[in-house]
């Protein structure tokens, strides 16, 4: 028996190595697109995927947390802004004494607090109950301040200066005008 030679292998040209590479190339491409899904799908998914860690970290506000957030703003306006009118004529830049700015900051630290205990637990209605009685007594706390510095009460002087944080000393703080 003879040995057979192989049969001659033709060497593909370089054009034909080419085409076959770009053929293989879009084919790919194409098993790929329709595989996964649309790049719009894709965003769409990860859209809803960011906004549910966003959420998911912050739990919404109640409404009593809205409640609270707005006794605060309202006792801080109240406590900054009497000094203002009720002041008005301070020597230096301030119309503030470090009593205000003490009251401040415990309002501040107060409400921090009442917030805190208002997240979803069961406590919101507590903490804006106690957020109304603190911002009843800042009011009321304030009147005094604005009718002692101010000398509403005809015929009612206040003995002591402005800056002593009371009604004054003595009894009851009041003298009548009349004697």
């Amino acid at each position: 028996m003879v040995p057979r030679k192989p049969a001659a292998s033709r060497q593909p040209s370089q054009a034909e190595i080419r085409g076959s590479q770009r053929q293989s190339a879009a084919a790919f491409r194409a098993r790929q697109r329709a595989q996964a899904p649309p790049r719009a799908q894709q965003r769409q998914v990860a859209g809803r995927a960011a906004a549910g860690a966003r959420t998911a970290a912050v739990p919404p506000a109640t409404d009593y947390q809205k409640v609270i957030a707005a006794e605060f703003v309202a006792a801080s306006l109240l406590v900054a802004l009497t000094p203002i009118a009720t002041r008005p004529n301070t020597p230096g830049l301030s119309p503030y004494v470090t009593r205000d700015m003490s009251k401040l900051l415990g309002i501040g630290l107060l409400y921090f607090v009442l917030e805190l205990t208002a997240i979803p637990s069961g406590w919101g209605r507590v903490s804006a109950w106690l957020g109304g009685l603190v911002l009843l007594t800042v009011g009321l706390n304030e009147a005094t301040n604005i009718v002692r510095d101010l000398d509403l009460l005809a015929g009612i002087r206040f003995k002591g200066s402005g800056d002593q944080g009371g009604l004054g000393g003595g009894q009851g703080g009041m003298e009548s005008g009349n004697g």
